[in-house]
C-alpha cells in the first residue's frame, strides 16, 4: 500500500493536483481523464520516479497504456523493483 500512497503523492504533486489525488484509487483512470496529464508531466513524472525508486524505464516502456490508470503506474513500479 506504501507504493500506492506513495505514487498518489508524487502524481498529485507533478500534476498540481495534491488534495484531489488522496482520493485516487488503483482504477482511478489518468491518460484522457486528467486534463493536466500532458507530455510536460508524464515527463517530470518518469524522471521522480526514476529518482525516488532508482529504476530506469526503456523507451519500449513508455506507452499509454502505463499511464491508463493510477494502478497500472503502480504495477509497472512494483514490477520495476521486484
Amino acid at each position: 500500500m506504501a507504493i500506492l500512497d506513495d505514487i498518489k503523492t508524487l502524481l498529485g504533486e507533478a500534476l498540481g493536483l495534491a488534495q484531489g489525488s488522496r482520493d485516487w484509487q488503483r482504477d482511478t483512470p489518468l491518460l484522457g481523464s486528467v486534463a493536466e496529464l500532458d507530455s510536460a508531466a508524464v515527463i517530470h513524472i518518469i524522471a521522480s520516479l526514476e529518482e525516488r525508486y532508482g529504476i530506469q524505464f526503456n523507451d519500449e516502456d513508455i506507452d499509454a497504456s502505463l499511464f491508463e490508470t493510477v494502478g497500472s503506474l503502480v504495477a509497472f513500479v512494483e514490477g520495476k523493483l521486484a
